[in-house]
């Protein structure tokens, strides 16, 4: 029987991940209460004057398409890569990568699978951001009438 090799939990890199989710939870909250109360301020703002509006409409797009792109950018660039770490390294975890519990190191073909899977999650992700700006650009014309 062939004995698995284990990469131990590190309570560091477990604060640290609950660090980072509460620090998310509390922007996304944030930004929740923010919308909530100027969105009658930004509602009046856009119908204000009629022939503005769909310009501003447009804006609002432009903003909105940012808020999503700058942080699925973020995740895009990580997954590249951590994927090419663990393509690198033959092995995911790959070396000197913190988990959060004790995990199971996969090495060799499996782990090459995984690490391209993880580059075409990112390719996923970029594809998702340039079809965002496409769109908006697309029937910017539209809005701007």
């Amino acid at each position: 029987m062939k004995m698995k090799d284990i990469r131990r939990a590190d309570p560091d890199a477990r604060r640290r991940s609950m660090q980072i989710a509460a620090v998310a939870f509390l922007v996304v909250f944030v930004t929740m209460i923010a919308f909530k109360k100027y969105y009658p301020a930004l509602s009046d703002w856009i119908l204000s004057e009629q022939a503005e509006a769909g310009k501003r409409v447009g804006y609002m797009l432009i903003v909105l398409a940012l808020i999503v792109s700058v942080p699925l950018a973020g995740l895009a660039a990580y997954l590249r890569s951590f994927g090419s770490r663990v393509i690198r390294a033959e092995e995911i975890p790959p070396p000197g990568q913190k988990v959060t519990r004790d995990t199971v190191i996969i090495r060799g073909r499996h782990a090459v699978i995984r690490g391209r899977l993880i580059q075409g999650i990112a390719l996923v992700c970029l594809i998702a951001i340039l079809t965002i700006w496409f769109l908006l650009f697309w029937f910017w014309p539209a809005l701007t009438c």
